[in-house]
């Protein structure tokens, strides 16, 4: 389900449909549209149980600790991976640009490394 709203006589109206129907010609699902009030209600009143649970708190607490730890782990080897890559590319830049490198198609794969190095670079700045 999705949020979205209405305008009908002054007043804004907030709810949520089913965003599957929303594509579709023809309504399928059973619930067309839920005022926002309700679901948003119902919400916090399950979020305020479990904040009611230390135990619960604590348990998610960690789990996303380990997740952000595993992210953060991936990206590193990530990063590490780019740069080994853009090195790798200036190297082979380098190489073509010799003077005594008169490799037949010289400037066209200095065109394709450079555009290599540069696509790297972007990624390693996102």
């Amino acid at each position: 389900m999705g949020p979205t709203y209405a305008r009908k006589n002054g007043r804004h109206y907030t709810y949520y449909i089913c965003q599957k129907d929303s594509k579709r010609t023809v309504s399928r699902c059973p619930l067309k549209r839920i005022p926002a009030g309700d679901i948003e209600q119902a919400v916090i009143e399950q979020l305020s149980a479990v904040f009611r649970t230390p135990t619960l708190v604590a348990k998610t607490y960690f789990a996303a600790r380990d997740i952000e730890q595993a992210e953060r782990e991936g990206l590193f080897k990530q990063k590490a991976q780019l740069e080994m890559e853009l090195s790798q590319a200036r190297e082979q830049a380098l190489e073509l640009m010799k003077s005594g490198n008169d490799q037949s198609g010289k400037t066209e794969m200095l065109t394709t490394v450079n555009r290599q190095a540069v696509e790297l670079s972007k990624q390693l700045t996102m």
